[in-house]
């Protein structure tokens, strides 16, 4: 069992960066209330071009498999993001197309407001696992 060749997978990870969300700012209170969630999380499609990173993603939980016995319960660990200027620009685009799509009546200025606004917003932390199943294969879900 302390052979990480092993498990399969042998490791796994949750990585996690800050995001923006088309319809966090779409729909603000009092129209909509996002404290009915209760805490929830709220999921996502991981194709949902709504939803964009602000900056690289950092591993937040990492097991191994082969080591957890020693792995006790853990610790904290400090994670810092830098917020990418060349990805929130990206991302003005990417929500420019999500906002004027699917049917949604809007004027080319109120597009311009939200896709700006959005890209340069924090909603909050993306996290997603990531599968290791050996040396040469990773699995991740984004």
């Amino acid at each position: 069992p302390a052979d990480p060749r092993s498990w399969i997978p042998s490791r796994v990870q949750t990585l996690g960066a800050p995001a923006s969300y088309t319809l966090h700012n779409l729909f603000r209170p009092p129209a909509f209330d996002w404290d009915k969630l209760d805490g929830q999380p709220v999921r996502f499609n991981c194709r949902d071009e709504g939803l964009q990173l602000l900056s690289d993603p950092a591993v937040v939980e990492d097991v191994s498999f082969a080591d957890i016995a020693r792995a006790g319960a853990g610790g904290t660990r400090q994670i810092t993001f830098t917020v990418d200027p060349g990805r929130v620009e990206e991302n003005v685009e990417k929500f420019g197309n999500e906002f004027a799509k699917n049917g949604q009546q809007r004027l080319a200025s109120e597009v311009g407001r939200l896709k700006v606004e959005t890209a340069n917003s924090v909603s909050g932390i993306a996290m997603w696992p990531r599968l290791i199943l050996d040396d040469d294969i990773e699995i991740n879900s984004r």
